[in-house]
């Protein structure tokens, strides 16, 4: 599943029976050797050269704390104490979206990229890291961990210029678009103030450097394309000006799925429990589920969706490609958000709606807004376009994982029937990463056909998250953003 692909190496690596965390660490192989990243970087990430830019680091789906603005309790990412209880149905609208067409709105707001998940099991509480690899590396401003006070590199005590951008994952990533914009123009500001306050420098014309994770990659390359525009409301396709692109002179992408996932289908189908249930029961972690209909009220999830010509769902029966964007498919075959089962949550989601018919009917609308405007942002992506000279637009891929390309589904038993296993991270396959418009062509060309024009490709033997963590990565972007001539 996307969610739990993207989110369970984040939770949890293992449970002994007591629900106790263990690492095993014999091995008959030396160590590999581990490079001095200081000792590399530290001189060129301590200057005051303007020519190095403040860097922006964007996490993926999952990856900003959700607290309530009310009561300021977590919504996502704490689950030790000061959190709200998600079990109980008069809960679930504040880890949903409100559904397009109600007045409802909702109190949820992002409160810092995801560092750690903290959670409790068996009334212990348990830590582990999801993002804290990339901030402590990068000297993230703002970020602090009382097991990670030190970063790889020695940034100096005047370092200001490595920024968090926090967002509310669920909203349309053409949305967050605009959000992006007016935390790059406060950032810009911040910036300038403080070379001049601290260095005697005045810094016109700041650009930044983006390290954007996973759906943060996907949310990145709209804003370098499109600024702060909205998806159109007449399906139309926003104007292609590269507004985001004169903020920024480069976006490093980690294991973005450009072209989507098969897992956010499935997690749409399915919903998304985190942890197996016996475990949730068992050792009593306090984790929430992600009922089907509450998955099915983020627009970013059908965005995160794979490309119907990639052909990633076939019919079972003849082999047919099945247009997971056909609403009325998802209607016949009740499929997420129509599902039986969701009638409850629909209740939770929609209290002031008595009749399920009405319900339904509320839920049916949003499901063919969030595919059509899925479907419209793929389209103002996938463009073919030539980037302004200067920006550079690189990737970090994982390819040594077998990942889910495309499934077979049989619509009389309504159930998946086989899966077809391509290189990739786990969760994002390699040609995704890539955007490769060869996939599911009939006689596709030697070389790659994409719509991004990349600087660099770097791929490494990691899983989706792991990629963050990788030695190798950590080095490369290092080099990327501090010494490499532009």
């Amino acid at each position: 599943m996307f969610i739990h692909h993207a989110a369970s190496r984040i939770l949890i690596k293992s449970f002994t029976a007591a629900g106790v965390f263990i690492t095993f660490g014999c091995s008959l192989v030396s160590e590999k050797p581990k490079v001095n990243l200081n000792k590399i970087y530290s001189k060129a990430a301590k200057s005051h050269d303007t020519e190095i830019n403040p860097v922006i680091v964007i996490p993926g789906i999952l990856g900003s704390n959700l607290i309530d603005s009310v009561t300021q309790k977590s919504i996502w990412g704490v689950y030790d104490n000061n959190y709200i209880n998600l079990k109980k149905p008069e809960n679930l609208p504040l880890l949903a979206l409100p559904l397009h067409g109600t007045n409802q709105s909702t109190t949820g707001i992002p409160n810092g990229a995801l560092s750690s998940i903290k959670f409790r099991a068996l009334g212990v509480p348990f830590k582990q890291k999801a993002y804290a690899n990339v901030l402590k590396t990068l000297g993230a401003g703002g970020y602090t961990d009382e097991d990670l006070t030190y970063s790889d590199v020695n940034w100096g005590k005047d370092h200001f210029t490595c920024f968090q951008f926090d967002y509310d994952w669920r909203l349309s990533n053409a949305e967050n678009a605009a959000a992006l914009h007016r935390f790059i123009l406060e950032k810009k500001k911040y910036v300038q103030a403080k070379s001049l306050e601290l260095r005697g420098v005045k810094r016109k014309n700041v650009k930044f450097d983006i390290v954007a994770h996973s759906m943060g990659g996907i949310l990145a390359r709209y804003y370098l394309r499109h600024g702060q525009q909205n998806l159109p409301e007449d399906g139309s396709l926003p104007k292609l000006n590269w507004a985001g692109a004169r903020h920024v002179d480069q976006l490093i992408m980690v294991g973005s799925p450009n072209s989507g996932s098969i897992y956010a289908f499935n997690d749409l189908l399915e919903g998304q429990n985190l942890i197996p249930t016996w475990q949730r029961v068992l050792l009593g972690v306090n984790l929430p589920k992600f009922p089907r209909a509450v998955l099915g009220s983020y627009p970013s999830l059908y965005e995160l969706m794979p490309r119907t010509r990639h052909k990633p769902v076939l019919n079972n029966a003849d082999d047919s490609v099945l247009d997971i964007y056909d609403p009325t498919l998802w209607e016949r075959q009740r499929w997420g958000i129509h599902n039986a089962s969701e009638k409850d949550t629909l209740a939770a989601l929609l209290p002031g709606v008595t009749s399920p018919a009405e319900r339904e009917k509320i839920a049916a609308a949003h499901l063919r807004r969030c595919l059509s405007r899925a479907n419209q942002f793929h389209r103002s992506i996938d463009r073919p376009a030539t980037p302004p000279k200067g920006l550079r637009i690189s990737l970090v891929a994982g390819d040594a994982t077998s990942t889910s390309r495309q499934i077979k589904y049989d619509l009389v038993e309504n159930k998946r029937i086989d899966n077809d296993f391509r290189p990739g991270d786990g969760t994002v396959i390699r040609s995704s990463t890539l955007a490769d418009q060869r996939v599911g062509a009939d006689k596709p060309s030697i070389r790659l056909q994409s719509p991004i024009r990349f600087h660099r490709v770097t791929f490494l033997p990691e899983e989706h998250l792991g990629l963050t963590t990788s030695q190798a990565f950590t080095d490369n972007v290092l080099y990327q953003l501090l010494t490499e001539p532009k």
